[in-house]
């Protein structure tokens, strides 16, 4: 009988154990999916982040971006909006496009794209707010015309951009396009800056049809 009881007590300790473990790991990712909602707070209501963009590979030239793009599309930003990513550490930006042409890939014209891109202005209350900067980027901007360079779209239909933020493009007429990738590795931006809309145009659909 006393063995019985041993492990009567030794089942029964092991189940408070997972109960307390399991309580532990929920309270974690409680915390962690606040994170930077609570960093926030600590810091007096105000928060700036510096993040590093995304690891991508570096384009040299445009054939290999048009490439490596699932869809290529002309498309106006029509707003935009912040949000914390899924683990609550950072913060997103998406940005509803209306799509004017499409130059790879199966979208039509007047389709709605989400592009969600890394960093962005998050408010949590009134006067408690935190942004994550991405340095060296040029911020998409509402009511403006793009090129787009999609790699990819997920299961929530967010798509991401080919290269980070070397996958788009304003289209400014008469000054030519303006790469929104700025770093110091950015030679294909360098390339592409300023060249005439039509001619950029010409070339992406040119290279798509290969």
């Amino acid at each position: 009988m006393r063995w019985k009881r041993s492990v009567a007590i030794l089942i029964a300790t092991c189940g408070l154990l997972t109960v307390a473990v399991l309580a532990g790991a929920a309270k974690y990712q409680s915390s962690r999916k606040s994170n930077l909602e609570e960093r926030t707070r600590q810091a007096g209501g105000k928060l700036i982040v510096p993040e590093a963009a995304p690891a991508a590979r570096s384009y040299a030239t445009l054939k290999d971006l048009v490439k490596d793009s699932s869809s290529i599309i002309v498309a106006s930003t029509l707003n935009n909006r912040s949000l914390l990513t899924e683990d609550g550490t950072s913060i997103v930006t998406n940005y509803r496009v209306l799509v004017r042409e499409c130059l790879k890939g199966s979208y039509k014209p007047g389709d709605v794209v989400t592009i969600s891109t890394p960093g962005g202005l998050r408010v949590f209350d009134k006067e408690v707010y935190a942004a994550v900067q991405v340095p060296e980027v040029r911020k998409l901007r509402n009511e403006k015309d793009y090129a787009f360079f999609i790699e990819r779209t997920d299961g929530k239909q967010l798509s991401y951009l080919t290269g980070s933020f070397q996958g788009a493009f304003e289209l400014r007429d008469p000054e030519g396009v303006i790469s929104s990738d700025r770093g110091p590795n950015s030679s294909l931006s360098r390339k592409l800056d300023r060249t005439p809309v039509k001619s950029f145009l010409q070339s992406v659909q040119a290279l798509a049809q290969k």
